[in-house]
């Protein structure tokens, strides 16, 4: 993108005999807050072409992860959900010797195949210490992940 000089670009515009140092001194004042606004176009293209250059591939969304959360180690990975299959000790029509209110299962119901989950993120710990650093991690998850599909975060 262009660039644009508004301390020469003010010189240049200026007749050699107006440019008296209390003249150039307005002068910047007014175009400050053009600059103010120039400034924010800036950083709002490069902010739209980090977004186009990243999409929902599992490389592009650990490269923006890492690049917001942990840009030096670079640590965060993501994986394919590894789905378990639930397995019962004995069917449901067989008689049981303990009473059980409800069934009991080894891991999380997030760890099964039924879950809908898609795709795995794995997290240091010492990286999203707070219930605002995880808001963030799923805002930008959100915000780069394929509709539809669901993740499950793990901390390692």
């Amino acid at each position: 993108m262009w660039q644009i000089d508004f301390d020469a670009l003010l010189l240049t515009i200026t007749p050699s005999w107006m440019r008296k140092a209390n003249f150039l001194l307005l002068m910047n004042c007014a175009y400050w807050a053009l600059k103010e606004v120039y400034n924010n176009f800036q950083l709002f293209i490069t902010n739209t072409e980090y977004r186009l250059a990243h999409n929902s591939q599992r490389c592009y969304l650990r490269a923006v992860l890492n690049d917001a959360f942990d840009p030096t180690l670079r640590r965060i990975y993501i994986d394919n959900f590894d789905a378990l299959v639930k397995l019962y000790l004995w069917p449901d029509e067989y008689l049981r010797d303990v009473n059980i209110e409800a069934d009991i299962f080894l891991w999380p119901d997030d760890s099964y195949g039924d879950s809908g989950v898609d795709f795995t993120v794995f997290i240091p710990v010492d990286i999203v210490t707070s219930e605002g650093d995880l808001a963030r991690l799923r805002a930008l998850l959100a915000k780069y992940k394929t509709p539809g599909k669901n993740y499950n975060i793990v901390r390692f």
